[in-house]
């Protein structure tokens, strides 16, 4: 990779774009972007985490609504 690609992926990446859309912005594989800048692994790993949370928190939620009874009133 180039200098302007490891810089611009460094400020996409610091902006919040997620590294797939990084690579495929420039035209690289994500196995390159890793390989040139591994803190983009480590930004992948703690999204891929965040919406196995936040699944989570929406299945429990889920399962509190349904095992909510209408008031008998």
């Amino acid at each position: 990779m180039t200098d302007s690609k490891i810089r611009s992926a460094r400020r996409l990446l610091k902006s919040g774009t997620p590294p797939r859309d990084v690579a495929d912005d420039l035209g690289v594989s994500l196995a390159t972007l890793y390989r040139w800048i591994p803190e983009a692994a480590a930004l992948a790993r703690q999204g891929a985490s965040q919406e196995m949370r936040d699944a989570r928190i929406g299945s429990y939620w889920a399962l509190a609504l349904v095992a909510m009874k209408p008031l008998p009133f």
